[in-house]
C-alpha cells in the first residue's frame, strides 16, 4: 500500500497509508502516526520521549491499570539521526507484539520516514522554483517598464538583451538588435563618434556616457544621454555592461535656454543702470560692470584680484570707513542689505549716497563660491529696481535648472527596499484574504506593515534629499539597540526566506547614540541584506548573521558579520565607492550611501574580510551630547 502511493504524495497521505498498512497485520487494533514538533507539547511521557529520541528504537508500553489493557508499540520514524514522528500501534488483544511483527512495523516506519522526508524536500524545491520564477518575472517586468531604453551587453560590447521600451521606440526585433546590430539606430552623423567612445570604454573598462542623436521607428531623431556601467565579478573582471538611454531632447532645449539666459544676464549686468561687483570666496574682485567702474572710479582691469575693501569703500555719517559688506556676506552665507545712510567713497575721493545689497554665490553642490554686490546712486533707484529684480530671478532660476536630475540613482536604490516590502506585504494580505478560510488577523497585520513601509519610504526620500542638499542629519539621542531590533523585524521575512539566522550581542554600555533613526535604519538594512546575500551561495552550512554592539574609544561601535564567501583585498578597498558592486544585478550605491550617512553623523565605516570566511562591516557613532554640550551647540 505504501509503495503504491504516487511520487507526489504529501506527508499526511504517507502517514495515512502507513497506518492502513499496519492495520493489515493480525493483532493490530489501531494505528496512527504522531508527528513531533519543536515547540508543541510532547505527545508521550518524558521517559518515553527520552527513550525514542535517545535510543531511536521501538518502545513497548502497557496501560497504567495493569496487563488487561491493550499493549502499545511506539516505533520512531527515523531519517538519519532525526526523529520525524512516531508510529503508534495498539494491539487488539492484551498480548504483546512478537519480534517479527515489531521488525515488520519498524521496516514500514523506516520506508515511510524516507518518503516523508523526500516529500518535504520536493515541496521546498517546488516553493523555491516558484519563488525564483516570480522573482524573474518581477525583474523582467521592472526591466520592461523602465521609462528609458535599458540594455546590457557582453564584456566585448555585443548586445545581449534590451527592454520593451527599446524595441517599441526603434521598431527593431531582438534578432536585428543583437550583436552589433544596434549601431544602426544612431544618427549617421553621430555613429562614428559613439563607436569611438564605446570602444574606449570597453578597452579601459570604465563607466562613461555620451550624448547622441538616435533615430526612432518613424524616422525622427532625438538626443539621448547614453550611460554605460561595467559590472564586475569578485575578482574585478568585467562580466557585463549595463546601460540606459535617457531622452534628453527637452533637457537640451532647457540647457540652450539657460545659456541664452546666461548671455542675457551678462548683457543685463553690463547694460543696467545699477553698479555690480562680484568677488570670489576670498573677497577678491572678479567683475565690475561699467556703472560700477563709473561710481568707484576703478576700471575692471585695475580692480581685478584686488581685495574688495580697496575698491568698495563705505563710510558712515562721521566719514569713518566701515567693514566691507562682502566680509559679512561670506561670514554669514546670507544676503545683506545696508541702509542708504551710508556713502561710497570713489578712487578720486568723491562721495555719493548709495543703496547696496549683496548675496553669496552658491553652486549646485551647496558650496559658497563668492559674493555679488549690487549698488546704485539713489537718484537712479526707481529706474533700475525692475532690472535688478529680473537679474536676481534669472540667477535663482539658473541654479534650480542646473540641479535637475542629480538625485535619480540614490532615490531609485534607497526607495527599492521599502517599496519591495510594500509589494510583498500587500501580496501576503491578498493571499490570506483569498484563501478558502480567510485569515483576517494576518491580513490586517500585513496591511499595517504596508502602511508602516509607506511611511518609511517617505522618510527615506526625505533623508536622501537632505543628503543631496549637503544638510546635516536631524540627530538626537536614541537607542541603537532599538534601531537594530526594528531593522531585524523589518527584514525578518526576507531573512527567513534566505535561510539566515541572526545572533545579536549587545553590550550594556553601548546603547545610547546621537543619530537620526531613519538614516541609521537605512545603513543597517543595507548591511544586513548585503550580509544575507553574501551567504546565498553556502550549501549545507549554517547561514548565521552576527550583529554586535560595543563601546570603543568613547564611540559606540556596531558590527554586522556574515559567514559568506568574503571579499578579496582589492574588492574590499573599493567596497564603498559609488557604482562599484560585486552583484550581477547591483548598481553599487548602497555602501556609498551608508558611508555618506555615517560620516554625516560624525562616525566612520569600514570592512574587515577574509576570502572564504566572511566579512564584517563595522561603523561607529558618537554618544549623545551632554546637557552642557547641547546648550553650547549653535542652532
Amino acid at each position: 500500500m505504501l509503495r503504491a502511493l504516487p511520487v507526489d504524495a504529501d506527508r499526511d497521505g504517507i502517514a495515512d497509508a502507513l497506518a492502513a498498512a499496519c492495520l493489515e497485520f493480525g493483532g493490530v487494533g489501531r494505528a496512527e502516526v504522531v508527528f513531533l514538533t519543536e515547540d508543541g507539547p510532547a505527545p508521550f511521557t518524558s521517559s518515553v520521549m527520552s527513550s525514542l529520541r535517545g535510543n531511536k528504537m521501538p518502545v513497548a508500553t502497557a496501560g497504567e491499570n495493569g496487563s488487561r489493557l491493550p499493549h502499545e508499540l511506539l516505533v520512531p520514524l527515523l531519517v538519519g539521526e532525526v526523529v520525524l514522528g512516531v508510529l503508534k500501534i495498539e494491539s487488539s488483544t492484551v498480548a504483546e507484539f512478537d519480534e517479527d511483527l515489531a521488525n515488520a512495523f519498524e521496516n514500514l516506519a523506516s520506508y515511510a520516514a524516507v518518503r516523508i522526508e523526500n516529500a518535504s524536500i520536493n515541496a521546498q524545491l517546488r516553493q523555491s522554483q516558484e519563488r525564483a520564477r516570480l522573482a524573474e518575472w518581477e525583474l523582467r517586468l521592472s526591466w520592461d517598464t523602465l521609462p528609458a531604453h535599458a540594455w546590457h551587453t557582453s564584456p566585448d560590447g555585443r548586445l545581449e538583451d534590451v527592454n520593451r521600451q527599446w524595441l517599441s521606440y526603434f521598431g527593431l526585433t531582438k534578432e536585428e538588435s543583437m550583436g552589433f546590430g544596434y549601431m544602426r539606430v544612431f544618427h549617421p552623423d553621430d555613429r562614428e563618434r559613439v563607436q569611438e567612445l564605446w570602444t574606449g570604454l570597453l578597452t579601459n573598462e570604465v563607466a562613461g556616457g555620451v550624448e547622441a542623436r538616435m533615430v526612432a521607428r518613424d524616422g525622427t531623431s532625438r538626443t539621448f544621454l547614453l550611460r554605460a556601467v561595467p559590472i564586475r565579478d569578485e575578482s574585478g573582471k568585467v562580466i557585463k555592461w549595463y546601460g540606459l538611454n535617457t531622452d534628453v531632447e527637452d533637457l537640451k532645449i532647457a540647457q540652450n535656454r539657460i545659456q541664452e539666459s546666461e548671455q542675457r544676464y551678462a548683457a543685463t549686468l553690463s547694460s543696467i543702470g545699477d553698479a555690480v561687483i562680484s568677488t570670489d570666496d576670498q573677497g577678491r574682485l572678479t567683475f565690475l560692470n561699467p556703472v560700477a567702474e563709473k561710481l568707484t572710479g576703478w576700471t575692471q582691469q585695475e580692480a581685478a584680484d584686488r581685495p574688495v575693501e580697496q575698491v568698495f569703500k563705505l563710510i558712515d555719517e562721521a566719514h569713518q570707513v566701515l567693514v566691507d559688506p562682502v566680509s559679512e556676506i561670506l561670514g554669514r552665507e546670507a544676503e545683506l542689505t545696508i541702509s542708504t545712510q551710508y556713502a561710497l567713497r570713489s578712487k578720486a575721493g568723491s562721495e555719493m549716497v548709495i543703496d547696496v545689497s549683496g548675496a553669496p554665490i552658491i553652486d549646485t553642490s551647496g558650496e559658497m563660491k563668492g559674493a555679488v554686490l549690487v549698488f546704485r546712486d539713489m537718484t537712479q533707484r526707481n529706474e533700475t529696481s525692475d532690472a535688478l529684480r529680473k537679474s536676481k530671478e534669472d540667477l535663482a532660476r539658473m541654479s534650480r535648472l542646473t540641479a535637475i536630475g542629480e538625485l535619480a540613482v540614490s532615490v531609485a536604490h534607497e526607495m527599492n527596499q521599502p517599496l519591495m516590502a510594500i509589494v510583498t506585504n500587500a501580496a501576503a494580505s491578498m493571499s490570506w484574504l483569498k484563501s478558502a478560510s480567510p485569515n483576517i488577523e494576518e491580513a490586517v497585520q500585513a496591511i499595517d506593515w504596508v502602511l508602516r513601509d509607506g511611511y518609511r519610504a517617505g522618510k527615506v526620500l526625505s533623508s536622501i534629499l537632505a543628503l543631496a542638499r549637503n544638510s546635516r542629519p536631524k540627530v538626537g539621542p536614541l537607542s541603537i539597540r532599538s534601531v537594530i531590533e526594528e531593522v531585524l523585524l523589518l527584514t525578518k521575512n526576507e531573512l527567513r526566506q534566505k535561510g539566515v539566522l541572526v545572533e545579536t550581542v549587545y553590550e550594556g554600555a553601548a546603547d545610547a547614540v546621537n543619530g537620526d533613526r531613519i538614516q541609521l535604519q537605512q545603513v543597517l538594512i543595507n548591511l544586513v541584506m548585503n550580509g544575507a546575500d553574501a551567504m546565498a551561495a553556502l550549501e549545507g552550512q549554517r547561514r548565521v548573521l552576527h550583529v554586535v554592539t560595543r563601546r570603543c574609544e568613547g564611540m559606540i561601535q556596531v558590527s554586522v558579520s556574515d559567514s559568506g564567501v568574503g571579499l578579496d583585498p582589492d574588492t574590499a578597498e573599493r567596497a564603498f565607492e559609488a557604482f562599484f558592486t560585486t552583484k550581477a544585478t547591483g548598481i553599487g550605491m548602497g555602501l556609498s550611501i551608508c558611508r555618506s550617512i555615517i560620516e554625516a553623523h560624525g562616525g566612520h565605516i569600514w570592512v574587515a574580510t577574509e576570502k572564504g570566511k566572511g566579512s564584517t562591516f563595522s561603523f561607529t557613532l558618537p554618544p549623545p551630547l551632554s546637557s552642557q554640550e547641547q546648550c553650547a551647540t549653535p542652532e
